[in-house]
């Protein structure tokens, strides 16, 4: 034996140490590669059942970048509460946000925030005026708002002896919008508060005016209240709109104000200017056209940016409110319409209780034949299929969405209101 040969030294079919070397370096980079080939699959497994699986509005919801630290907590906590009230049907932390400021003396661009989304649950809930109404009288710190109760007495009679209906009446809507404007007396008031007075009176009296034409032994009561609401939503239009103009061309302090509250504020602004149009109403010195064609631009890039969940609705008072002030371009409608046309529900399921979804089960409102207690609202059956007889794309949309062709056949009251 050759001490010198290292081969002597092992048993026939043994490794010699240098090649037990390179056969367990071969070995880690067999193993090594094998990891990342399955690390490769389970990735490709797990991209494959994301693809397939469909998301939620709320998966893409700026509320993300608050549980990473990106919204203060204030914010947090605000955003949080607004979405509570407008998608999940839960007003409790809206209350109780509002209330704690009240009480501890507190009143910033939250309360002010928290105060109006408060209101604006009337719209969230269906038309329940008793929720807002039991909560006034439920805390004594609220008191300073039963002063809303002298601004339409005779209604409120009706809410305490529990006689007014809990669904959407245009009596439980002033109810809920003096209330609004008792919070915006005692400095509680911001743009979305604003906006929405001037809105909503300018809407209910476009439907009152209609109601007179259709019902003449109470003509005189449907035209003298649709007078007197006319001049209230013009003061509250032009009260708001330096405020509307700072926001969209910048100049606005925007510490004074959250923008959650911006872009309600400017959506109802901008569709009070396309009612008052339609009751052929225009502002001094104030382009309706382009003023309100500038601001839903704006609201529009807004939402896509931070409020998601109201991108749906901005498009749906935007394309509403063009049919009400005269303009039935089929391409103008289609363009206001397009984040909801563009909206795959196979792939990203809409909110329960959103735009969308409201929008979709609208084919199951039973449409009832006296246009006076008719839901006429942008969610009722009547306003989605004047906007579908306009857009095609639209239609086409709702019939993906489970809409048939009977859905469609109603009275289009919609198309019916210019002119009257």
């Amino acid at each position: 034996m050759n001490p010198n040969d290292e081969s002597s030294a092992y048993p026939e079919g043994s490794e010699k140490p240098g090649e037990r070397a390179e056969n367990h370096a071969k070995s880690i980079l067999l193993v090594t590669l094998g990891v990342i080939i399955l690390v490769a699959l389970v990735f490709i497994t797990m991209k494959n059942v994301t693809d397939s699986t469909p998301v939620t509005d709320e998966d893409i919801l700026p509320e993300k970048a608050a549980e990473s630290g990106q919204l203060a907590p204030d914010q947090k906590e605000s955003r949080s509460a607004i979405i509570g009230g407008i998608l999940t049907n839960n007003p409790e932390q809206l209350q109780n946000l509002l209330l704690e400021d009240i009480q501890s003396g507190v009143n910033n661009k939250f309360t002010k925030t928290h105060a109006y989304f408060v209101t604006h649950r009337f719209y969230d809930n269906g038309g329940d005026i008793y929720e807002i109404y039991n909560y006034v009288n439920s805390h004594p710190e609220l008191a300073f708002l039963k002063e809303a109760e002298s601004i339409y007495p005779e209604y409120f009679d009706l809410i305490a002896k529990g006689q007014l209906p809990k669904t959407f009446t245009d009596r439980g809507n002033m109810a809920n919008m003096a209330y609004a404007e008792i919070l915006d007396k005692k400095g509680y008031g911001d743009t979305a508060l604003l906006g929405t007075i001037a809105n909503q009176y300018a809407k209910i009296a476009l439907f009152s005016k209609i109601y007179a034409t259709k019902d003449a032994a109470r003509a005189d009561m449907f035209n003298n209240l649709a007078d007197q609401l006319l001049v209230k939503s013009q003061a509250y239009a032009l009260k708001m709109r330096p405020r509307v103009l700072a926001v969209v061309d910048g100049s606005a302090d925007t510490t004074s104000y959250t923008p959650h509250e911006a872009l309600v504020g400017l959506n109802q602004y901008a569709s009070s200017l396309r009612y008052l149009t339609a009751h052929n109403i225009i502002l001094t010195g104030v382009d309706h056209d382009k003023e309100s064609a500038d601001i839903f631009d704006y609201t529009a890039r807004l939402a896509r940016s931070q409020f998601i969940e109201l991108i749906n609705f901005t498009s749906l008072i935007n394309a509403s409110t063009l049919v009400i002030a005269g303009n039935r371009d089929t391409m103008a409608i289609n363009e206001a319409l397009e984040s909801i046309i563009n909206h795959n529900t196979a792939e990203r399921k809409p909110f329960k209780n959103g735009a969308l979804d409201r929008i979709i089960n609208a084919r199951t409102e039973v449409v009832r034949p006296d246009l006076i207690i008719r839901e006429l609202d942008v969610y009722s059956k009547s306003n989605i299929v004047g906007l579908a007889v306009l857009s095609p794309d639209f239609r086409e949309w709702l019939m993906k969405n489970g809409w048939q062709e009977e859905d469609f056949e109603i009275e289009v009251f919609l198309l019916d209101l210019q002119g009257q």
